[in-house]
């Protein structure tokens, strides 16, 4: 991997933190946090971001242990991990992206017989104290690496509540208060009665947002992100944010869509509406019940 010289800000996560491929100049957090960043140190900082929709914690980490591994991460660089859910698994090789088995239409790009098998792992061998032993045993990996190396704490940010058991008290990682999923993302949609299960039946599966958030969160979220990274203290997800910020109107309102929105992103999803048709997770409509149901 060729890297530029000079400070850089590497991330790595979900679908919170992935950049769609042509939409790297808008003003989503993970640009504004580099661009604040070389502002504050007088130099250009560079953005390596890895993240990927729909990856799990294991494929994250494969990344980082190549990060790890060939020394990219200096001692002047930056770290986020975006830590998605530990349930996500990484199924098949060839599709990192499709771990979570709550996605629409995981069938549609596995065969019978591994869909089966995907099936048959969640119903009889996935479980809570697995993923919760697993998260732990990666933590403390992260963590023996960054005091190795003696690199900067890692700026740690949850984006859905999960157990990390003691990692939170490891001294080499710099945990966030709050998630994205509960502080931010949530909260966008206004409250008024159906109208946040309107939304998420068209979002169906592909979200209108920059990883989930409206642009005006994104500003929000990543002057909190470098004022963290810059000091080393804790990133507090619980205040600060727009609530509501969707209307009602959201389909129809352009300005809207242009200002908050994946516009391109809405647009084509607008343009199938047609097709539609009423569909269910996939792990639903096989009947799978796990006890993470």
């Amino acid at each position: 991997m060729t890297l530029p010289l000079g400070p850089k800000l590497f991330i790595i996560g979900d679908s919170f933190s992935a950049q769609r491929p042509g939409t790297e100049s808008q003003p989503t957090w993970q640009r504004l946090v580099c661009d604040q960043l070389s502002v504050e140190r007088g130099q250009p900082v560079h953005l390596v971001n890895s993240s990927l929709v729909g990856s799990s914690q294991d494929w994250c980490w494969g990344i980082l242990q190549e990060w790890f591994w060939n020394e990219a991460i200096g001692t002047d660089d930056y770290l986020i991990v975006a830590l998605t859910h530990p349930s996500r698994f990484w199924f098949l090789d060839r599709l990192p992206e499709l771990s979570n088995s709550n996605v629409i239409d995981l069938d549609r790009h596995v065969s019978r017989d591994e869909a089966q098998a995907i099936e048959l792992f969640i119903k009889h061998i996935q479980r809570p104290q697995l993923d919760q032993l697993l998260i732990l045993n990666r933590l403390a990996y992260l963590a023996y690496m960054v005091g190795h190396q003696g690199l900067r704490r890692p700026l740690m940010i949850k984006c859905f509540e999960q157990d990390v058991y003691l990692a939170d008290t490891f001294e080499e990682l710099n945990w966030a208060k709050g998630t994205l999923f509960d502080e931010i993302q949530s909260h966008e949609f206004d409250t008024s009665k159906n109208h946040t299960e309107d939304v998420n039946e068209f979002w169906r599966g592909l979200d209108g947002r920059f990883n989930h958030m409206c642009l005006a969160n994104h500003s929000r979220l990543a002057s909190k992100i470098t004022q963290s990274l810059l000091e080393d203290t804790q990133l507090d997800l619980n205040d600060g944010f727009v609530k509501n910020i969707i209307p009602r109107d959201w389909a129809i309102d352009t300005d809207f869509q242009r200002r908050e929105l994946d516009y391109e992103l809405v647009q084509k999803n607008l343009a199938n509406k047609p097709s539609w048709a009423p569909i269910l997770p996939w792990k639903k409509r096989r009947g799978i019940t796990s006890s993470h149901s």
